[in-house]
């Protein structure tokens, strides 16, 4: 998830870090989160099919050994 701001009832309005650079300065402009457009459903079918490739990979690599 990228840096984002919400608005709390409380705390007005807060910075929600989703990189180090925010985490550290508390302020936006050090943000580098990846700044494409994808969704948050795009990145999770994105990871799921990473997941799929490695756990082949594996798979070959221990038929290989045995």
């Amino acid at each position: 998830m990228k840096c984002h701001y919400i608005q709390d009832e409380i705390a007005g309005k807060v910075l929600i870090p989703g990189c180090w650079g925010t985490v550290h300065s508390n302020d936006m402009s050090d943000c580098y989160c990846d700044r494409s457009k994808k969704s948050p459903e795009q990145v999770i079918e994105d990871l799921k099919e990473q997941v799929k490739k490695l756990k082949k990979q594996l798979n070959e690599k221990t038929t290989n050994m045995q």
